[in-house]
């Protein structure tokens, strides 16, 4: 659609034609003062991006005055694709950023993140984002629920929400693993992956990371995916105060039961590196194969739960250590 025509004089910044697409208008602007010569993309035509769509001359007194110039579609003063994104699109590309690792550890994300990746690091551990990149191919994760967070709106900000508890606490998506050139094809190739993230509320089940994980074990049974689940954390979450704690701490969801259900339909394989308690050891445990680092500690229960049972107080590291688990037939490698 043009808005100007040849031969007339236009300000900086006026707009010249108004390109269309997806039902979103987006104007191309004079990039100084000057005479339009020449509309060089009639209406109803298909542009490119930076493809020259107009002519023109500026004006006197100008500092190009008399220069003649090609002017781009998507660029120009004026043009929305200069001021940078809508306000609506920001906001997701900002909450996205908050989601990472590098956003979590800058001014403004969790203040106790990069303390507790460096305790990580010293114990030779990786963030959940980290072992899921050094596991899948590059680039092939599609993310699933990367936005939620845990259900405490009822006595936390939703900022906070979101700032320290990225994903609720569970990292899930669709990838490939060990495909392209020299590997699986692409069907092949394809999992599943899980990983609980014990940076957030200690890798704790919350009711949208059973939600975010019931979706992937559906998935995993519907496409055959093999999944792969990376298992360290805390178990059971009481702190959801959004919803009855029947559906959480007291185990009314069907995680367990889609778990056993894929037994025999897909490779399981599972994960476990440093605290791997109560929910999450079950998981675990229904796993094909079972990977354990020499650090790691897998149990039925953790510390708060032996000493909820009246065993008196009982450190992490005394639960379940892998070296123990290993001679029990619970850990495979």
């Amino acid at each position: 659609q043009d808005c100007a025509r040849p031969g007339e004089l236009v300000g900086a910044g006026a707009s010249i034609l108004v390109l269309s697409s997806m039902k979103m208008e987006v104007p191309v602007g004079a990039p100084a003062s000057g005479r339009l010569l020449e509309l060089l993309a009639q209406p109803g035509s298909v542009v490119e991006l930076g493809q020259p769509v107009a002519l023109l001359r500026h004006a006197e007194g100008a500092a190009a005055a008399g220069a003649e110039e090609a002017v781009a579609s998507g660029g120009g003063a004026g043009s929305e694709v200069d001021a940078g994104p809508r306000p609506d699109l920001a906001r997701v590309l900002e909450r996205r950023f908050w989601t990472t690792d590098e956003g979590r550890a800058s001014p403004g994300g969790d203040p106790k993140f990069a303390a507790r990746v460096a305790g990580r690091a010293e114990r030779g551990q990786r963030t959940a984002r980290q072992n899921i990149e050094a596991l899948v191919d590059a680039g092939s994760l599609f993310e699933y629920g990367r936005y939620a967070v845990a259900a405490q709106r009822g006595r936390r900000k939703l900022e906070e929400l979101e700032r320290r508890t990225p994903g609720d606490g569970l990292v899930t998506g669709v990838a490939s693993v060990n495909g392209g050139a020299g590997g699986f094809s692409a069907a092949l190739s394809k999992a599943a992956v899980v990983a609980y993230d014990a940076t957030v509320l200690a890798g704790t089940q919350g009711y949208f990371n059973h939600a975010k994980l019931d979706r992937m074990l559906a998935l995993a049974e519907q496409q055959r995916l093999p999944l792969l689940l990376l298992a360290e954390g805390g178990g059971g979450r009481p702190g959801d105060v959004d919803i009855d704690p029947i559906y959480n701490s007291q185990l009314a969801v069907s995680t367990f039961r889609q778990m056993g259900r894929l037994s025999g339909r897909v490779p399981l394989v599972g994960v476990a590196s440093g605290f791997c308690f109560a929910g999450n050891a079950a998981l675990l445990g229904m796993c094909d194969v079972v990977i354990a680092t020499e650090g790691a500690n897998i149990g039925m229960a953790g510390p708060a739960m032996v000493a909820g049972g009246g065993l008196g107080q009982v450190a992490a590291s005394a639960i379940g250590p892998s070296a123990e688990q290993a001679r029990n037939g619970v850990v495979d490698l």
